[in-house]
């Protein structure tokens, strides 16, 4: 399907683009359900003043390569926090949701919150699709 190609409601679904090797699989689920939808998607990384060593910049760019391969535009935006990047872009599209994959626990007694409760916190009105990867 057309990355531009939306249905009449004007649907459009955000995934995210890093360099974790669980990204590709992301990426072809929400591929997947963007199809089932019959909705555009984006494909959006979100880069951040960090170095990038080289082997998560390869994964990185084949992780673009294959989000424009099935169908995907691509946003490439510098911020400083992934979730309110993500947010920013929603809010350019009223009828985006956000498609993410599911995170473990992390940090010390797993109590640093997750991409969706940061994105929660920021926009509760932003519908979040969390894909067990």
């Amino acid at each position: 399907m057309d990355s531009q190609q939306t249905n009449d409601t004007g649907h459009l679904l955000i995934v995210g683009v890093s360099a974790s090797p669980n990204n590709e699989r992301l990426l072809h689920a929400a591929a997947r359900l963007a199809e089932q939808m019959r909705v555009g998607w984006i494909a959006v990384h979100i880069r951040d003043h960090t170095l990038t060593n080289s082997d998560e910049q390869r994964r990185i760019d084949e992780h673009l390569a294959v989000a424009r391969d099935l169908g995907a535009q691509l946003q490439v935006i510098e911020h400083h926090s992934t979730a309110e990047a993500l947010v920013a872009v929603a809010l350019e599209h009223p009828q985006a949701r956000i498609v993410l994959g599911r995170s473990h626990p992390g940090g010390i007694f797993g109590r640093v919150r997750s991409l969706a409760d940061q994105i929660m916190d920021l926009n509760d009105r932003i519908d979040i699709f969390i894909l067990n990867r």
